[in-house]
């Protein structure tokens, strides 16, 4: 239910019929394997879906246990994992958002030069 209630709403949930895991899916954008990394500096513990395959697939997917005893500290570690993919998804807007100016008539073609780019990305990753 966490999961549901904190996550992107574009979040699905595979519940398999035994077992103590689930499959998380994320936006297609989200690379689980970063999200990892991003978890375990909060000590928050996901499985990448990538693990389990051979060939690149479910890159955005994630495997939860859910074996242990809810408590208030599983309900602040899942508030956080979806406050970190949150993240993530602004980050990704953001540099999305950034395209679209370099790209749209806004500025001429011309007078757009390579450091007026980078400087539209670190702007908008600053946020």
């Amino acid at each position: 239910q966490a999961i549901t209630d904190y996550f992107p709403e574009d979040t699905k949930i595979i519940t398999p019929q035994g077992g103590f895991m689930l499959w998380v899916e994320l936006n297609k954008k989200i690379d689980t394997t970063e999200l990892y990394y991003k978890a375990m500096q909060h000590k928050i513990s996901i499985a990448p879906g990538q693990m389990f395959s051979a060939s690149n697939q479910y890159t955005n997917y994630f495997r939860f246990n859910v074996s242990h005893e809810w408590t208030d500290k599983s309900e602040k570690a899942v508030q956080r994992l979806s406050a970190i993919v949150r993240e993530m998804m602004w980050i990704l807007y953001k540099v999305v958002i950034c395209y679209i100016i370099i790209l749209s008539d806004v500025f001429p073609k011309s007078s757009l030069q390579g450091r007026d780019i980078h400087i539209c990305f670190m702007y908008a990753l600053k946020f």
